[in-house]
């Protein structure tokens, strides 16, 4: 049986029903495009082409302070109140109570006395890596925020980055390796070595099993202690096209130590950051921090669980099974690429976060893609205008309701892309769905935030609503989701209200 005449306008395959820019029928605009022959597979090439924003253009001017006078709460005040705390006499003493260190905490170095501690710390640590061929990279949040610009600072903080939630511990300090430096590490020579600097080198170590099927012991975390202070070594694992962390078992960690879950990460590059005041400090930092802070807010991984119905699927009227998962992988990729620059956030929402949960297939109920994004990290921004002349995606369709973007299609050589604006409120949140204007509430579980965490999805690590903590007896039946109870309708005045 063919598709009708609808379904071929809807998947963009009767280019002629349309002229000009775009039809406006309702508030809904059916944009023009021109379309090419559907290739059988499609392969995802990134725009090498476009510019890298490097870690330079957002950093501030005294981000060097941030590796050597590194207390908390210093590294989240601005610019203009780090100045004036550096010029007093006694932030040295201040510091050092702050970290609440002990009288029997005597200087790394020396020769050094004026020196904070945790930069006494971090110097002694990089001549150890340096002997040892190993670049950590610098993980701590507080450090990383400190970093940046005002006005990325700013940017982040709209984009709903909560600096208060990555304090952690202050006698901690987080950095990251590679598997590569894990092995290194484990050598008796590198052993001895971290003991000849005074440090005392701790491992968490738990069972994986490799790909031959055999149980070993995997170092995943290492703890260099010195005194009253700590350099915790977070093991990252490349996991096809992104990056994985293991957990720490609850009971042995402190309450504020910071990566102690399991969290995943998409490939990021890093480049070196030295620090003027102190050029033996050698480290590296993610090349955009702005937008590897979200991702450490939203690293958290949960888990879907197969069933019976996981290879089933939603029929396409045009694509094959082995078509609408490479474009699936496409469109995710080329999502990530236009709207995590522009620190934009996207999750799996609608029926593909419910296939998800459900059967781990996101095309279980629908053979589109649905995706969400919050109000608040698109403001000034027209999705629309990101895919113009795109290779892999392009606008199909725009809503708007009284000014507010609502819902934008896109279309991925047959695949349906739809990006759901989300407004949320402290108890729920709602989004436009279909035509006629008809509106979606959902409510959260009393005393839960909307929050994000990671999960892997054909081979990328994709953004999902975190599982409420406390669920409600209604949520529990229905697996926990925010969305499995069906979405309740409502007038168009209580979104004003909101």
């Amino acid at each position: 049986m063919f598709p009708n005449i609808l379904t071929l306008i809807k998947y963009g395959l009767l280019t002629t029903v349309i002229t000009g820019a775009g039809v406006l029928i309702g508030n809904v605009i059916v944009l023009r495009h021109q379309r090419i022959p559907l290739p059988d597979h499609l392969t995802y090439r990134p725009n090498v082409s476009l510019p890298l924003e490097g870690a330079v253009s957002v950093l501030g001017g005294d981000y060097g302070k941030c590796l050597t006078e590194p207390t908390k709460t210093f590294c989240l005040k601005s610019e203009k109140q780090r100045a004036q705390i550096l010029t007093e006499k006694a932030v040295s003493q201040q510091d050092m109570t702050d970290y609440g260190t002990t009288d029997n905490v005597i200087p790394i170095l020396e020769d050094r006395p004026h020196w904070h501690p945790i930069h006494a710390l971090l110097h002694t640590f990089s001549l150890l890596m340096i002997s040892l061929d190993i670049q950590p990279f610098i993980l701590e949040p507080s450090m990383l925020f400190c970093s940046l610009s005002p006005v990325h600072k700013v940017n982040l903080l709209k984009m709903g980055f909560s600096p208060s939630h990555f304090k952690g511990s202050r006698q901690i300090v987080t950095v990251g390796i590679f598997e590569r430096d894990r092995k290194i590490l484990e050598e008796k020579e590198s052993r001895d070595r971290v003991s000849l600097s005074g440090f005392e080198m701790e491992v968490a170590q738990q069972w994986i099993t490799d790909g031959m099927g055999n149980d070993e012991m995997y170092s995943s975390h290492f703890f260099f202690n010195r005194h009253d202070l700590v350099v915790h070594a977070v093991v990252f694992i490349r996991s096809g096209s992104f990056y994985t962390h293991f957990g720490l078992h609850h009971k042995d960690t402190p309450l504020d130590m910071l990566f102690k879950v399991e969290g995943a990460y998409d490939n990021f590059t890093y480049i070196p950051l030295e620090a003027k005041e102190d050029l033996i400090l050698k480290f590296n930092i993610p090349r955009n921090p702005a937008q590897f802070l979200l991702q450490i807010q939203n690293s958290r991984v949960e888990f879907c669980t197969p069933s019976e119905e996981t290879d089933k699927i939603a029929p396409h009227p045009i694509l094959i099974h082995s078509q609408l998962i490479d474009r699936a992988v496409v469109a995710i990729q080329e999502l990530k690429a236009g709207l995590f620059p522009r620190l934009i956030d996207f999750f799996l929402w609608e029926e593909s976060l419910l296939g998800w949960y459900e059967s781990c297939n996101i095309f279980h109920k629908s053979p589109e893609l649905n995706v969400g994004v919050l109000s608040n990290s698109t403001r000034g921004t027209n999705l629309s205008e990101i895919w113009t002349d795109n290779e892999y995606l392009w606008p199909v369709e725009h809503f708007d309701e009284d000014g507010k973007e609502m819902k934008v299609s896109l279309d991925c050589h047959g695949l349906r892309v739809n990006i759901f604006i989300c407004y949320a409120s402290k108890t729920f949140i709602w989004y436009h769905k279909e035509k006629p204007p008809i509106f979606y509430r959902y409510n959260l579980p009393a005393g839960s935030a909307f929050r994000l965490c990671s999960t892997e999805i054909l081979g990328q690590r994709v953004n999902i609503p975190c599982r409420p903590s406390q669920r409600t007896k209604r949520e529990a039946s229905e697996r926990g989701t925010l969305l499995t109870a069906k979405g309740s309708l409502f007038k168009k005045s209580l979104l004003h209200a909101s």
